[in-house]
């Protein structure tokens, strides 16, 4: 998988509202950092992996315990507060080049 993350970070520079009124941005790739400095850190698959299956998980980490929702490519992921992680399974390949947007909540 490879993927051009921050070109679509500045192209989107979207917002979404979280639960509690802040507001967190959108990111193709990495982390997502919202105006106040909380984050999600993307765990695997690490940007420009090479998947040969043809479908794939995605998994991360939430690294502020605010974080109540993680979509990718507006699919709600599974999320553990508890141990502030989050996994998407089953994301199928349409093509060689995959972006993936996530949103915090």
């Amino acid at each position: 998988m490879r993927n051009n993350g921050k070109d679509v970070l500045q192209l989107s520079q979207n917002q979404s509202e979280s639960s509690t009124g802040e507001t967190i941005g959108e990111s193709a790739t990495g982390n997502i950092l919202s105006s106040n400095g909380k984050y999600i850190e993307l765990t695997d698959p690490l940007d420009g992996s090479l998947i040969k299956n043809s479908t794939f998980a995605v998994m991360g980490n939430t690294l502020s315990k605010e974080v109540r929702k993680v979509t990718i490519n507006d699919v709600t992921a599974t999320l553990s507060p508890v141990n502030q992680t989050f996994v998407l399974q089953n994301i199928t390949l349409t093509s060689d080049i995959v972006n993936l947007v996530y949103k915090a909540y």
